[in-house]
């Protein structure tokens, strides 16, 4: 199957570029799996570098990241001072004076050649660039850059002759830090945010879509309001608004499900907090990433119209009668057929228990089982998945889901159907019977099921009544289990959880260190449970109290 074709549109954000860095080692796998064909990627400010490190090579997006990790803080506190920090006001008022003398001056507060010198070092191990059109050799990808004429009011677009360099320091060019006013009477080129911060509008013509696929775009949630206390938060918030409401017209343009939102709570001038936090595996680099691969990998899926996508709520628009049919069909001729299990998890992302100012509010849950096993005996023609299932009325908003051989990594297809066992008689759950090509051949294996499944309230009775469970059902095992974890996110403003083994549940509370293979999201705190060695012929579960 010929990969899919798309154009990316990349949103600025200053030391946000981090996620940025995450979310195209993301898709770079995906473009080597086959999966997708990067075409033209249009960037502003952080993301117009972002977008040359793309193109100019497969290796360059990873060479950026441990370049990145590897400077001092020290050297970014001295090349990027903070300008009114609370302590320079009153002790250090000539430190105050010189900055505020720079700018009267007309002199910029920072200076764009560390930035550059950097990117040079990084841009020659894949070749010599001069030109934005010289970045369209090593992987055939047209890039363009976006920045803002403020003595024209206009909008400038660097493509094909147009100096790399130059193109990339204007687009960056962030007003009074990197910009300001001249007198001799040349334009001056500032951040592109200002006039386009998700440029989509270079990509989505009729005939672009046509010749070079759909256009995605790359952008941040919106960012928690903030006291306006320093003229540095005062002129940022004037920039942030400009931008925040470009970007917002081009979401619109795009649509919601032509967007990748990315979690993070790095700001655009955190640059410190960036380099100690921000590009960590283990941290919020690893979460953004695993989070794109998924999002890029569910519009694949959505673009081919794969099968291994539902959306909706079948279970809630069919016909019982034809659900329980196709169940005891199963039950008669499959049920009997059993897996070894070698690891499962479940892990719940619990995006209803978060307050209504947080731009989460509202979005479902997000419901993630993974389990790792080997057929024993029999070949598998077909295997039932309990997708969701609660005590109170949930809806299900969508399910997306892969197989996967271990051994070459080829996903295996499959035809799914909605179906009812006498498990379901609460009406409440929902299963799904997968239908497998090719067959799971006897003794064979490890494979792999993924399931992300979207479900409104999910948790919902932990935030109404304080309590809630979370359990794992191991269907058509043998034998004992080797790992089950289960692992919730919960928000930091939410109260501190416990979580307590029911019956019969063996296990202990995963220490942090475990979890870090579950790295939380940003502004959510984690908690597991683990047991090895489970017996498969109880449901592994725990009880979830808020604590005292």
């Amino acid at each position: 199957m010929a990969p899919l074709p798309i154009q990316l549109a990349l949103q600025g954000g200053g030391a946000k570029i981090a996620a940025l860095l995450a979310t195209l080692e993301a898709v770079n796998k995906l473009e080597e799996d086959g999966q997708i064909k990067v075409t033209r990627i249009a960037g502003t400010s952080a993301g117009s570098i972002a977008a040359c490190l793309y193109a100019g090579g497969k290796n360059l997006i990873q060479l950026a990241r441990n370049r990145l990790a590897a400077i001092r803080v020290e050297d970014v506190e001295k090349t990027f001072p903070e300008p009114w920090p609370p302590k320079i006001l009153s002790a250090r008022p000539l430190k105050r004076s010189f900055m505020l003398y720079r700018l009267v001056r007309g002199n910029p507060l920072w200076q764009t050649t560390f930035i550059e010198k950097l990117l040079e070092e990084i841009l020659k191990e894949s070749g010599e660039f001069r030109s934005v059109g010289d970045l369209r050799g090593p992987r055939g990808i047209e890039v363009k850059i976006v920045a803002t004429d403020l003595t024209n009011a206009q909008k400038v677009v660097y493509e094909g002759v147009s100096p790399l360099m130059t193109a990339l320091m204007n687009s960056c060019g962030i007003p009074y830090c990197f910009r300001t006013w001249n007198s001799g009477g040349s334009p001056i080129i500032v951040d592109g945010g200002i006039c386009e911060n998700l440029p989509s509008e270079e990509l989505d013509s009729p005939q672009d879509i046509e010749k070079f696929g759909i256009v995605v775009g790359v952008s941040f949630k919106r960012p928690p309001a903030k006291a306006l206390s320093s003229p540095i938060s005062f002129s940022a918030a004037l920039l942030d608004t400009a931008m925040q409401n470009s970007m917002e017209r081009a979401r619109s343009r795009l649509g919601t499900g032509s967007v990748f939102t990315i979690d993070t709570d790095l700001g655009t001038f955190d640059f410190v907090q960036a380099l100690r936090q921000g590009l960590k595996q283990d941290g919020s680099y690893g979460y953004v990433k695993k989070d794109a691969a998924s999002w890029f990998k569910d519009l694949v899926d959505r673009q081919k119209k794969s099968k291994q996508v539902i959306v909706g709520d079948p279970w809630a628009t069919q016909g019982i009668p034809l659900l329980e049919k196709l169940g005891r069909v199963y039950k008669v001729q499959h049920e009997s057929k059993r897996f070894r299990y070698e690891h499962c998890s479940v892990s719940v992302l619990a995006r209803c228990l978060i307050q209504q100012a947080d731009v989460d509010y509202q979005k479902p849950d997000l419901v993630h089982y993974r389990g790792t096993f080997a057929t024993l005996e029999d070949d598998i023609y077909c295997h039932r998945i309990l997708v969701s299932d609660a005590r109170q009325e949930t809806t299900l908003e969508r399910t997306s889901w892969t197989v996967t051989d271990s051994k070459n990594g080829q996903e295996i297809q499959a035809i799914d159907l909605p179906m009812r066992t006498a498990e379901s008689e609460n009406g409440r759950s929902r299963e799904l019977l997968l239908f497998l090509n090719p067959i799971l051949k006897a003794n064979s294996g490890p494979y792999v099921f993924d399931f992300q499944n979207l479900v409104d309230d999910f948790l919902r009775p932990l935030q109404k009544v304080g309590k809630d469970e979370l359990v794992f059902v191991p269907g058509n095992a043998r034998g004992n289990i080797g790992q089950i974890d289960l692992v919730l996110w919960i928000p930091k403003a939410f109260p501190n959880i416990i979580l307590s083994p029911q019956a019969n549940v063996v296990g202990r509370p995963m220490t942090g260190a475990e979890l870090q293979e579950y790295a939380a999201p940003p502004n959510y705190k984690a908690f597991g449970w683990t047991g090895s060695d489970v017996r498969s012929d109880i449901a592994f579960g725990v009880d979830i109290n808020i604590a005292n």
